[in-house]
């Protein structure tokens, strides 16, 4: 037998349906009130609060390192506190995401060149079967 709605309908993703018992006192009214406004607030104000990476005056090899720490800290803010849908911050785009930071920071250090070298001091420079 087919259901006449889908399972699926009675849920709202995450979304609390309003509890119209929430208001009767003061203190429920505000406790109502940030449960549903906190991710939306956080969502606004995390980028503005972490501006203050930007006053932080790296040396010159390193310019572009407050504008990483700026994205890194706010995706991990994003990601940890689940104020953006997880939709867009699953933890398969994470690691995937996390693997190219790594593969740039190697590439834009030459580290893959010094394991490269440590490998071929460790193993020696001839081939071997």
């Amino acid at each position: 037998m087919i259901p006449s709605t889908p399972s699926h309908a009675h849920h709202h993703h995450g979304r609390k349906k309003a509890n119209p018992n929430a208001w009767k006192t003061p203190k429920a009214k505000a406790k109502f009130i940030f449960s549903q406004t906190w991710k939306l607030a956080f969502t606004i104000l995390a980028p503005i609060l972490y501006l203050v990476i930007f006053l932080w005056k790296p040396p010159k090899k390193q310019e572009l390192a407050p504008h990483a720490l700026y994205v890194i800290a706010l995706m991990a803010t994003y990601w940890i506190s689940d104020s953006v849908g997880s939709v867009y911050f699953n933890n398969t785009i994470i690691f995937l995401f996390g693997g190219c930071v790594v593969a740039l920071s190697f590439e834009y250090s030459n580290l893959h060149t010094r394991i490269a070298f440590f490998v071929m001091k460790f193993m020696g420079a001839e081939a071997s079967m």
